[in-house]
């Protein structure tokens, strides 16, 4: 079991033995969310009432698809709030940047292998947007 404090929101995480993993969240506003990710990939989803952290307010059941389409959503993957595009994103030893491209950058009609990427700056492209 690991617990630890982050400025955002306290996070408590259990492995549970033939099952898979939970992770519990208590956000600044005091609200509870639990995670827990099945073997199979699986997860079920729990938002407690505020004031009772054991009552379930809703649960919902995900497959690993949908749950990897919606942590891209929440993590800003998919659409990322103007407010937002200087924020970094840090998962453990992850750091995810948001760069924005120029209509006349060097880069822009040429491939990321054209360019070279993880070679000549050591980072690597996780997803490209472009505006249609």
């Amino acid at each position: 079991m690991a617990l630890f404090n982050e400025a955002v929101m306290k996070v408590r995480e259990t492995e549970l033995p033939g099952i898979g993993h939970k992770a519990e969240m208590i956000t600044r506003n005091n609200e509870k969310l639990a995670n827990i990710t099945h073997d199979d990939g699986r997860r079920e989803m729990y938002h407690f009432q505020e004031d009772d952290h054991e009552e379930t307010i809703s649960g919902i059941l995900l497959n690993d698809e949908e749950a990897r389409q919606i942590a891209a959503i929440l993590g800003g993957m998919v659409y990322k709030p103007k407010a937002l595009e200087t924020v970094e994103v840090a998962i453990d030893e992850l750091v995810i940047e948001w760069f924005k491209i120029e209509r006349n950058a060097p880069a822009v009609q040429r491939t990321i292998g054209d360019l070279d990427v993880r070679q000549n700056y050591q980072v690597t492209v996780i997803v490209i947007v472009r505006k249609c």
